[in-house]
């Protein structure tokens, strides 16, 4: 894709004074399934489908996933058919809009965009279709009634990419040890850190957690203890509970 030749859309139907694309699609957004994200770099890449019937005002290159990929439509055209085009997306955006976990692939999602000097990236993800593939945010509610706070250990934690993982050893809804006394490895976001009065947090600290995990095997922290509670040994759900 060259992402230098795509600046603006012409009809979508304009594009406001902080350079946000928008369009016809209610909410103005649109359709997206992602190609690729990488969890450890903290962005990945969309593929995003321009409606037929609207009129260019830039160039465009049409994506891998097209079905004439590397055509270049011109400014001035109006599309005889869908055109899917490939967007950058960054990770504190997926953060902001709850997919703590980042996306996988096929993930399908709805995004609004924005016109960025490389070329066209995600400006902020309203919601998830997840029908055809996990949906990392959709942990069931009210989940932590359902998990015991358990001990972790920070294994690191990216303050320049808003994320981090923690080490257990401990089911999340038993407490007891995980078979054959073995480790996890769990996900967190800045947000869970904010909720519990957190800054930024020091590799090998140990603190209490609440965590879930999915189907497809990834585990993700839901909450951490509230830094004044941490030495206690009981918690209250109703004062220290998710958003």
């Amino acid at each position: 894709m060259n992402s230098h030749s795509i600046k603006s859309f012409s009809d979508l139907p304009h594009v406001n004074s902080e350079n946000t694309v928008t369009s016809r699609k209610p909410a103005n957004e649109f359709d997206a399934e992602t190609k690729i994200y990488y969890q450890e770099k903290g962005y990945g890449f969309l593929f995003v489908t321009i409606p037929e019937n609207w009129k260019l005002s830039f160039n465009i290159e049409s994506a891998s996933a097209d079905a004439e990929p590397g055509k270049t439509f011109t400014a001035g055209t109006t599309l005889e058919r869908p055109v899917v085009i490939e967007a950058f997306v960054h990770g504190s955006v997926l953060y902001k809009a709850g997919h703590e976990m980042g996306l996988v692939e096929g993930q399908k999602i709805s995004v609004k965009l924005t016109k960025a000097p490389k070329g066209i990236q995600v400006s902020s993800v309203p919601n998830a279709d997840g029908s055809s593939s996990t949906r990392e945010n959709n942990v069931p509610r009210p989940f932590n009634k359902a998990l015991k706070f358990v001990d972790a250990t920070v294994k690191a934690y990216f303050k320049d990419r808003d994320f981090g993982f923690v080490c257990v050893t401990q089911d999340p809804k038993t407490g007891e040890t995980l078979p054959d006394g073995s480790t996890r490895e769990v996900f967190f976001n800045k947000r869970a850190l904010d909720r519990a009065g957190y800054d930024t947090i020091e590799t090998d600290t140990v603190i209490k957690v609440r965590y879930w995990t999915f189907e497809n095997g990834r585990s993700t922290v839901t909450q951490f203890i509230h830094k004044d509670r941490q030495n206690r040994t009981e918690d209250n759900d109703s004062d220290n509970s998710e958003d």
